[in-house]
């Protein structure tokens, strides 16, 4: 009798919730190198997803079942002296050398209902268990962590920081979701084309493009979502970057007016970047999307033997509003990053018009072509 009370105890505990949740749900996880983890997706049972709402401070919670997906965008990223306080009880910092990577996430979860919310999400960690799983050490499984702020290293570039970009469950469509699009741009006349980004004007995430052919000056963009793009293209010494006014808006940007400011916000920033550039400010005063050209000297540890320093390359994109009186700067998204070698000089950036306020349906096959044969627009 006791032997058959014991299986029955045996029996309950794992038909309990935690050992259901280790099924999991079907799903990916793409990462901001473009790594795609696929399988069931697995969060630690019992543990609720949680989001704070950066405005008000107040939090919500959310089981994994009840979501769709959790996509993250950039809330700002920058290159940071360590340093530690020397005093006790006193706010004085003694920086060290070099610099670390710092990044900041926003997260929105998407429920199956379809409401959305963005906020701050309580670091968590999720289990991406292939079709192979054979038991806790199983070289199957990865663990990804979900969290709103990366911090590197001294040494380590922007470039190293690799977060999940987006978490969504297969069994269930985004119910915002609309079938993804192709993108192709050919930049011809303008040296062998490096990388590409493309930024989405409703999303604010930037899309990264594949090289199909460097000589051509071809890119491509897979699965972009149904939006607006601005789209930025490293092709041999120079980041051409589409930026363009907005056409008829009632509060339109005025250079006379607008541009010492803009200019003056973007030359102060508030990262560690040791010169910065507006290069050109495209939208309007309700919504205006400026173009950064910004550098930094980065000290790694092995140019610090060799008693030489490495110049970081970014073209971001600032979105920004006017009040009354005054502009206020709202988001930022890199383009383009570029880490340059010994003596490599910096490429410049250009506005390019043609390549900016690009509208991509859904399911659509859009292509552009720029020839910059021409010359500079």
């Amino acid at each position: 009798m006791k032997r058959s009370l014991l299986a029955l105890v045996l029996l309950a505990l794992s038909a309990a919730p935690a050992a259901a949740g280790e099924d999991g749900r079907p799903g990916r996880v793409t990462l901001s190198d473009g790594t795609v983890a696929e399988g069931r997706l697995v969060f630690t049972p019992g543990v609720k997803v949680h989001l704070t709402d950066p405005a008000t401070g107040r939090g919500r919670d959310a089981l994994p079942g009840e979501l769709a997906a959790i996509l993250f965008r950039l809330d700002g990223e920058s290159l940071e002296r360590p340093y530690t306080f020397t005093t006790p009880g006193k706010d004085v910092k003694t920086y060290g050398e070099g610099r670390y990577p710092l990044r900041n996430l926003l997260a929105t979860v998407v429920w199956r209902t379809g409401e959305r919310a963005e906020g701050h999400l309580r670091t968590t960690v999720v289990k991406v268990l292939g079709p192979e799983k054979g038991g806790a050490d199983d070289p199957d499984e990865r663990r990804i962590v979900l969290r709103r702020q990366w911090k590197g290293t001294v040494g380590q570039t922007l470039d190293d920081l690799v977060h999940a970009r987006e978490v969504r469950f297969t069994d269930v469509p985004d119910p915002a979701a609309k079938a993804p699009a192709t993108l192709d741009v050919h930049l011809p006349g303008r040296g062998s084309l490096r990388a590409a980004g493309a930024y989405g004007h409703a999303s604010g995430l930037v899309y990264a493009g594949t090289v199909v052919d460097a000589a051509g000056g071809r890119v491509r963009f897979d699965g972009l979502p149904s939006d607006t793009y601005d789209v930025a293209a490293l092709a041999g010494d120079v980041a051409i970057v589409g930026s363009a006014r907005a056409a008829g808006g009632s509060r339109p940007i005025a250079d006379a007016e607008d541009g010492a400011a803009l200019a003056e916000i973007v030359a102060k920033g508030d990262d560690l970047y040791d010169a910065r550039t507006l290069v050109a400010a495209g939208g309007d005063r309700d919504a205006a999307r400026l173009v950064v050209w910004k550098r930094v000297l980065r000290p790694t540890t092995y140019d610090a033997e060799l008693g030489r320093r490495q110049a970081l390359v970014s073209v971001d994109v600032w979105t920004a509003h006017r009040l009354e009186h005054e502009w206020r700067i709202d988001a930022r998204a890199n383009l383009l990053r570029v880490v340059l070698g010994d003596g490599e000089e910096p490429p410049r950036a250009v506005a390019e018009p043609r390549l900016a306020g690009i509208r991509v349906a859904p399911a659509e096959h859009v292509e552009r072509t720029v020839d910059r044969t021409e010359g500079m627009r």
